[in-house]
């Protein structure tokens, strides 16, 4: 459903892209206002559901004959371009069908000063949903919309088929549409490069920047979003102040929609060189913003891998290298996890974690010992975390924030002999503290402890008796069910016997009447002879060897 709005846009004629210039810089640029509405525009985003399309193309006049006889692979571009451009739309999945038929018409050359058109000519390009003229000196292309006449896409690339022209093709097509530009590649004269979808002058929506990324000609995702936007302004209702993407806002002054973290959107989504076109263009951009989650641009350029972008903000004067994500990753941690060397070396040294109390390196248990160890103490380093003049709980809750998983591994807790009294201890008093935001990971953070350290670990224990004759019981513990079996060999490494003991729960079987029993029998039932032997626990992966001495 088409409909009306208040929404003005600004028509120019484009050079390399559509470029709408602000007052200071009209002794340079004019810009052709026409004061309409988007609805009173000769856009394709308002035929995309017609069954079909009609394309009239012609060649400049300065072609050579030789210039003039590829028309139907500059046809096939163009076609593979709009269904480019249709892509998302059909992605949507809408009711009606996305149009996928073009009919193509060879005109007469362009030639305006020696051009006679007829009224049938004249009706032909009227009744036409697309125009394309080839020149074939090279220029910069443009396209042309307005509220009489089809768009118009003038090609300066030449009429051979190569990335450029083909480039070229996408990125006009873009402005048939109805999109304009964002991005402003080497043009110094006018105004910054913003992202999103408004235009360079403050006008929803815009985001053409078709790239050629080495493989294939494609949108971006500006791209994509704008054209999205296009539809479901024109076919779904949306209000022309709805910026309909939930990482979008609208900004008034210049009106239009931004992502609100530009230089995030455009290193997570696009190519390298539309973040670098951010960073030249915008001096005072907030390099060190944060999404939802916590990440910066430079975690995501370290995430995927974008040497350039890396380097660029390593290297600008406000960047906060070392900054954390919600689940505490810095952009260093993401390189070393990629383990890009190229990336990892970019990076300065990191300074040291407060929460790193014993500075070995890592926050683990170690640390929470150190601070509690100094509680009550004033003047005690590193051990006061918050720097509040004396070591109390709150040190360590803030120590116990930065804890990760491996940081309660059982073999460092067996080290530390930290025991689940000890940490309930600890939550104890922690849950006294003042409620506050920065308590709350490390209060998560020490009941996964004392449920770690009060669950039992899977262990196989001492038998008894020992020495034993003829009989003994082998008794263990099962931090999660599992199938248990228990092996029995000689000195000689032969197995005597298989107690299949079967799936069993977690728990301790240690008693006479859960332990395994073992009747100093092999398999055939005879009695086996004194000496040593080894019996070995299996549950799920989890196996342990101890050893027995049977003396009759």
């Amino acid at each position: 459903m088409l409909r009306t709005s208040l929404l003005y846009v600004v028509v120019v004629l484009c050079a390399s892209a559509c470029i709408v210039r602000n007052k200071t810089s009209q002794d340079k640029f004019i810009a052709l206002s026409f004061g309409l509405h988007l609805e009173e525009l000769k856009i394709l985003i308002t035929k995309v559901h017609e069954p079909q399309w009609k394309i009239g193309y012609r060649y400049g006049i300065d072609c050579k004959p030789a210039e003039k006889q590829n028309g139907k692979a500059l046809t096939e571009a163009i076609s593979s371009s709009l269904r480019t451009w249709l892509k998302p739309l059909k992605e949507l999945q809408t009711a009606r069908p996305i149009v996928d038929k073009f009919v193509y018409e060879r005109w007469q050359d362009y030639d305006p000063p020696n051009m006679v058109v007829t009224n049938e000519e004249r009706e032909t390009v009227l009744a036409s949903d697309l125009r394309a003229i080839f020149f074939c000196t090279r220029t910069r292309s443009n396209a042309q919309i307005g509220n009489v006449a089809p768009p118009r896409l003038m090609m300066r690339d030449s009429t051979e088929i190569t990335t450029m022209l083909l480039s070229a093709i996408i990125h006009e097509l873009g402005h048939a549409f109805g999109l304009a530009d964002t991005y402003t590649y080497g043009r110094d004269d006018i105004m910054q490069s913003r992202g999103g979808l408004q235009w360079t002058s403050g006008n929803q929506p815009a985001s053409v920047m078709a790239y050629y990324d080495g493989q294939q000609i494609d949108i971006s995702e500006d791209d994509r979003r704008g054209i999205v936007w296009l539809y479901k302004y024109f076919y779904e209702d949306l209000a022309s102040d709805d910026c309909f993407f939930p990482d979008y806002v609208m900004e008034e002054e210049p009106r239009g929609c931004i992502a609100k973290h530009p230089l995030i959107f455009e290193t997570k989504h696009n190519l390298p060189r539309h973040a670098l076109e951010l960073l030249k263009d915008d001096p005072t951009i907030d390099v060190n913003a944060q999404d939802v989650g916590g990440m910066t641009a430079l975690h995501y350029a370290a995430m995927y891998e974008k040497e350039k972008v890396v380097k660029a903000l390593l290297e600008h004067k406000d960047i906060k290298p070392f900054l954390k994500s919600k689940e505490g990753q810095t952009p260093l941690d993401i390189a070393l996890a990629t383990n890009n060397t190229e990336i990892i070396n970019m990076f300065p040294e990191p300074p040291p974690r407060k929460e790193d109390v014993n500075r070995d390196g890592e926050v683990n248990i170690l640390d929470l010992i150190a601070v509690a160890q100094k509680f009550g103490q004033k003047n005690a380093g590193n051990a006061d975390v918050d720097g509040d003049g004396v070591v109390s709980i709150s040190d360590l809750v803030i120590v116990a924030s930065a804890l990760g998983e491996a940081a309660a591994a059982p073999a460092l807790q067996a080290k530390t002999r930290l025991t689940a009294t000890t940490v309930a201890g600890w939550l104890t008093a922690a849950q006294r503290l003042t409620p506050h935001a920065k308590y709350a990971r490390g209060l998560r953070k020490l009941q996964n402890l004392h449920t770690l350290l009060a669950k039992p670990q899977t262990e196989l224990l001492a038998n008894y008796p020992n020495p034993f004759n003829p009989e003994t019981w082998l008794p263990y513990r099962l931090a999660d069910a599992a199938k248990v079996n228990i092996n029995i060999y000689d000195a000689q490494g032969i197995l005597v016997r298989t107690l299949a003991l079967g799936h069993r729960s977690a728990g301790v079987y240690q008693d006479k009447a859960r332990a395994a029993y073992w009747d100093g029998r092999n398999a055939q039932g005879e009695s086996v002879a004194s000496g040593v032997y080894f019996y070995t626990l299996s549950a799920g992966e989890f196996s342990a060897t101890r050893k027995m001495l049977l003396r009759k």
